[in-house]
């Protein structure tokens, strides 16, 4: 029962964000959005090789400008 209710939950979160990923900007988000970096993540838990090459990459852009977030789906 519990794993059906975590696949639910996984499978509408994942649907959201496909939704919010495609939707159309708002004009007021394009400003700038040159310089905007999102990086979307399963699970960002822990230290291993995947997480820190991408917090690397995440710091090496922010020292060159770029504003990043870095969005983590889960912890697992």
């Amino acid at each position: 029962m519990l794993g059906r209710l975590r696949s639910s939950a996984f499978r509408r979160a994942r649907r959201f964000i496909q939704w919010y990923v495609r939707a159309q900007p708002r004009p007021k988000d394009q400003a700038g959005a040159e310089k905007r970096v999102f990086i979307l993540l399963m699970a960002a838990w822990g230290m291993g090789g995947t997480i820190r090459t991408i917090l690397n990459m995440a710091g090496h852009l922010a020292s060159q400008g770029y504003e990043v977030e870095i969005l983590s789906i889960g912890r697992g």
